[in-house]
């Protein structure tokens, strides 16, 4: 009985979370507004509601079965049945809001009478929401297990928070525009969050079909004018003079304990980088001592120790180390994390042979401080996708020790900031210089503390983490680098990922 609970408790909670949030936006308007907009409110949200029935009757009586049989088998009729119906489910949503907005002026006072209205300027505004709500459906149908509905479930609860926020912040001034725009929020992260999540499950799917298949490239393959990853590692990587054009900079303070880890990590590359620069930022530990032992210990010049004035945090020191940099390409190394023995080889070698592209990463990986990485299984290594700028503005996926970018680029860390400073740099790259940044999808870099609330260090700081975002999206909104839609889009994202960061790690400061 106890696992059939378990098993059924996602399902429950689905349809409560659905309830809530129909519910979140008169429950907020009951406390801030006036009997008068709480009928105008209900009214819109009774006909948008109605409106919503249709798409999920069609998914789960007609394409739910083929879904599931689809995904069960790795089919890759799923992921092409998603794209076409996500662009249907958007198209009939236009449509749809606009017959909305057509009607509704003499459907209003027919239905529900005269005294109603002062909703029609309302509904019209809230049909916006209508697209939103169709592709929210269509593109969280794929998840159909209890393990997806939860992903689902946590997708619903961003959407009820970021709605009854921004329900907070504007009712009290809007009145019930305010509380019409906080429901098209809630709609927006919704679909943003069920886009996100039913991608990343796809891939899977992706991955299950291709195991099938073997791999084949056709004579008119567009990748056919580039040589496939392995063969340009080896023609061309490997036959250079054991070095790549590359600086390596590691921002140290008090990393006595770990420098000489990540220095090896460097010494150990099957394509070792031409120079490592150690910046101190004014470590109060035996750190000073360690770096010039280690500079000592290796060839002569091939590490250089560059130290601070003053504590600067990591954001100037990156920046100084750049500075004496005197490779065409950069690459940044936290002093407690470590790379995977071929990264250069791999990461190096494909940007030399696309010297447009700004900036690479990759993921990274949480290891135990006893695993050895030289010994690491490095799993298949595919061609790196380009990352577009909506991607780009809603998270950062460059982790500094996964960047490998180009240092001829005019963004900098901002040097005020001891958070989110690297993700300021990322954002200059890619929206001010238009640097094209492409993210592998194999980890070449290990990192030894969880990313999210660890004890120590700046991870732990998740608030301060989360202002750093929002001052980064100010910034570039002021200078004219994104508009002011996207400005509030992703900032709204921003606190509904900053929520998940502090239920992962269990703190909320």
């Amino acid at each position: 009985m106890v696992d059939v609970g378990r098993g059924a408790m996602p399902f429950g909670l689905a349809s409560l979370l659905f309830y809530a949030y129909g519910q979140s936006g008169i429950i907020v308007l009951t406390h801030l507004g006036t009997a008068r907009d709480i009928a105008a409110y209900s009214v819109a949200t009774t006909i948008l509601s109605g409106l919503y029935l249709g798409p999920s009757v069609l998914f789960q009586k007609l394409l739910m079965p083929r879904f599931h049989r689809w995904a069960a088998l790795g089919d890759e009729r799923l992921l092409k049945a998603w794209r076409r119906g996500n662009y249907w489910m958007i198209a009939s949503g236009i449509l749809v809001a606009g017959i909305t907005a057509l009607v509704v002026p003499f459907a209003v006072p027919l239905i529900f009478g005269e005294k109603y209205l002062t909703a029609v300027p309302v509904v019209i505004l809230m049909t916006i929401c209508v697209p939103l709500r169709f592709l929210t459906t269509s593109t969280s149908s794929i998840m159909t297990t209890s393990n997806l509905l939860r992903i689902r479930n946590y997708c619903a609860m961003a959407a009820i928070v970021a709605s009854t926020a921004a329900g907070f912040t504007f009712i009290p001034t809007w009145g019930l525009w305010g509380a019409a725009f906080s429901a098209i929020v809630g709609e927006t992260v919704w679909a943003a969050l069920s886009i996100l999540s039913a991608r990343r499950y796809l891939l899977r799917v992706a991955v299950k079909s291709a195991a099938k298949q073997p791999c084949r490239m056709g004579e008119n393959d567009t990748r056919d004018s580039l040589p496939s990853f392995d063969t340009a590692i080896g023609s061309e990587a490997k036959d250079r003079d054991a070095s790549a054009q590359v600086s390596v900079i590691i921002p140290c303070f008090n990393c006595s304990r770990t420098i000489e880890r990540a220095v090896e990590s460097l010494a150990g590359q099957t394509l070792a980088p031409r120079e490592v620069i150690l910046v101190n930022d004014c470590s109060t530990d035996a750190t000073p001592i360690r770096l010039r032992s280690l500079a000592d210990r290796y060839e002569a010049g091939w590490i250089r120790v560059v130290d601070l004035d003053r504590n600067s945090g990591p954001g100037r020191a990156r920046n100084v180390g750049w500075e004496h940099a005197s490779q065409p390409y950069i690459a940044f190394l936290d002093s407690d994390d470590t790379w995977h023995p071929e990264k250069l080889e791999i990461q190096y070698g494909w940007m030399s042979r696309h010297p447009g592209v700004a900036i690479t990463g990759h993921p990274v990986v949480q290891i135990d401080e006893s695993t050895d990485v030289s010994v690491q299984p490095l799993p298949a290594v595919g061609e790196p996708k380009v990352v577009p700028r909506w991607r780009v503005l809603f998270s950062n996926r460059f982790t500094p020790s996964s960047i490998v970018m180009r240092a001829d680029c005019a963004a900098r860390f901002d040097e005020s900031k001891r958070h989110a400073e690297d993700y300021f740099m990322l954002l200059g790259v890619c929206l001010v210089d238009r640097g094209a940044g492409y993210l592998f999808s194999t980890p070449l870099s290990y990192v030894y503390k969880a990313q999210f609330g660890a004890a120590t260090g700046l991870s732990a700081q998740l608030w301060k983490i989360q202002k750093g975002e929002q001052d980064n999206y100010r910034h570039f909104w002021k200078i004219g680098a994104i508009s002011r839609a996207e400005w509030m889009c992703f900032s709204v994202l921003s606190a509904a990922k900053y929520l998940r960061r502090c239920i992962l790690a269990r703190k909320f400061a």
